[in-house]
């Protein structure tokens, strides 16, 4: 007897690929948004980059000033890219978070479902072989009983053929010692 049955297991397994599926799908839109940003932080640069060549200073004293203002703008576009990438992977984490708690809870009842049914087939396992035990003990006894009577009965009756072929030995054995002691007697 199986304590699970087939078509649990296949329920079973067919809840873990979906939610596997559930947390591929997750982790892969984080993966596409990240993708987004990338390509849209390559695009902006790129565009930024073609306009601040155009702009770029033609004498020594502007250079500088031009160069401070392009890594001041570095910062703060590395700043925003940093925000964004930090929302983004800390959405998916939650999100990742949220289906693998659901699947938990999920799992956690159908475990416990199963091991449920388990108990019950056990239980039902249980009373069977207890029963048969019970059953077993009894015939063991019932014939263990009656074997007892049918030796004691032998016994009974072996007892008094013996009693009595002791008696017919004794009878017998005193008849033959009262005619000796009368056959003297007569002699006289």
């Amino acid at each position: 007897m199986f304590l699970i049955s087939p078509q649990q297991v296949a329920a079973f397994q067919k809840a873990k690929f979906q939610g596997w599926m559930s947390l591929t799908d997750k982790y892969m839109d984080g993966f596409q948004k990240l993708t987004q940003l990338n390509v849209q932080t390559v695009r902006t640069l790129i565009s930024e980059n073609v306009g601040e060549a155009k702009l770029a200073p033609e004498n020594e004293s502007d250079a500088s000033e031009w160069q401070s203002n392009l890594l001041k703008q570095f910062q703060e576009k590395s700043a925003s890219y940093s925000r964004h990438f930090y929302a983004i992977v800390s959405a998916t984490g939650e999100d990742v978070v949220r289906e693998a708690q659901s699947q938990v809870a999920s799992y956690g009842g159908q475990v416990n479902e199963v091991f449920k049914t388990a108990v019950e087939n056990a239980s039902a396992a249980s009373e069977k072989a207890a029963a048969a035990v019970e059953t077993n003990l009894k015939q063991a006894t019932s014939a263990s009983l009656d074997a007892t009577a049918n030796a004691a009965d032998s016994l009974a009756k072996e007892t008094q053929s013996n009693v009595s072929a002791a008696g017919n030995a004794v009878k017998t054995g005193a008849d033959t010692a009262i005619q000796s002691v009368n056959k003297p007697n007569q002699k006289h």
